[in-house]
């Protein structure tokens, strides 16, 4: 029996924005990081 695996380039890291949920393979794509609550420093 063939194993077939389909290889899906993409964002692997769930901390990027970037980040794709069906890539099983990182291409280098994860550029940009998720920044979660408040980014004004003067808040």
């Amino acid at each position: 029996m063939d194993h077939v695996y389909s290889y899906i380039e993409g964002c692997t890291n769930p901390n990027y924005i970037e980040y794709t949920t069906e890539a099983n393979f990182d291409d280098g794509s994860c550029v940009t990081l998720a920044v979660i609550g408040c980014t004004d420093p003067n808040f």
